[in-house]
């Protein structure tokens, strides 16, 4: 009786057993993944896994990643920062760190069906070393009853050297600058004739000249230049202003530039000018011809014999005077 009871117990503990082993294999992951939460190499990131259930089954096992020499993984890892999108009850039960491994341990008893998505996300402050390229990260898994592994999924991780730079645009602050061509320092002209300013101006803020002014009374006004046609390089206004009837007197030639954001440029000291008056040319004096000499000299013989005439009549009268 003793022995039938021996035999009896000895293949309950064995069906028993088998129970265990058969339940306690590595669970079996469809398409494992592993995303950093930033592909730019060098950077410190959290990590997410992602992987299907290959059957139905209740979670009580270990989900292992193995990253390369180079990364820099933290010493220690709170379990509370990794969550998961798995349905029902929450399924990570602690998480820790060894070398060049982290290992996250599965709650018991949550029951999830065949080919349910589970993503573990947040595995946090793990650094890359790798300024681009490709890595691979292993992923396996294992039960917390009898340690039974799967073998690692290799899973490639691409990183890249950096971020794309973006280019910051801010508005024009800064006023255009001129040049006077025409005229030169100390230059003189004459009053009541045109005289025709030239220039060019730049702007070296991003937008672009809308407007030039000239003054020819040191700035006590301003009148627009037109553009000119020579103007011929990016960046450049080459402008002209018709001075129409300059006045006698010294004057400066100043010049300022608007440009699209409204930037105005500070006029500089200017040019100075002197307009001279125009002198009025003497009458000259006629060139006696040949045919005016004789004339002249007819009209002198006319005069003498007037003169001779009337000295006759007065000689005359005194003599009949004398008769008397």
């Amino acid at each position: 009786m003793k022995k039938e009871f021996f035999y009896i117990l000895a293949g309950l503990v064995a069906i028993f057993s088998f129970a265990l082993v058969s339940e306690a294999q590595a669970l079996n992951l469809d398409d494992p993944t592993i995303t950093p939460v930033t592909l730019y190499g060098g950077r410190v990131g959290s990590y997410t896994v992602s992987f299907a259930v290959g059957s139905s089954t209740e979670i009580e096992a270990q989900i292992r990643l193995i990253f390369p020499s180079g990364f820099v993984l933290p010493a220690t890892m709170a379990s509370s920062s990794i969550t998961s999108s798995s349905t029902g009850s929450e399924i990570v039960a602690t998480s820790t760190v060894s070398g060049q491994e982290v290992t996250i341990w599965l709650a018991d008893g949550g029951v999830t069906a065949a080919s349910e998505t589970i993503q573990l996300s947040g595995i946090p402050n793990i650094q890359s070393p790798y300024a681009g390229g490709s890595k691979i990260i292993g992923i396996e898994t294992r039960t917390a009853a009898n340690g039974a592994s799967d073998a690692a999924s290799a899973t490639a991780v691409v990183f890249v050297a950096s971020p794309k730079t973006t280019t910051e645009t801010t508005a024009d602050q800064t006023a255009p600058t001129s040049l006077l061509t025409t005229p030169s320092a100390e230059t003189t002209i004459s009053a009541g004739e045109e005289y025709v300013i030239k220039g060019v101006s730049n702007d070296a803020g991003g937008s672009s000249v809308q407007k030039v002014e000239v003054s020819v009374d040191g700035g006590g006004t301003w009148l627009a230049a037109e553009r000119d046609d020579d103007f011929s390089y990016a960046g450049s206004y080459r402008w002209k202003y018709a001075w129409s009837n300059p006045t006698a007197g010294d004057h400066t030639v100043q010049v300022r530039a608007t440009d699209t954001e409204g930037n105005r440029e500070t006029p500089d000291v200017g040019v100075a000018v002197t307009v001279s008056a125009v002198v009025a040319a003497p009458t000259p004096t006629p060139t006696p011809t040949a045919e005016t000499t004789a004339i002249q000299q007819l009209q002198m013989q006319v005069v003498s014999l007037q003169q001779q005439v009337v000295a006759l009549l007065q000689q005359l009268i005194q003599l009949l005077q004398g008769q008397m």
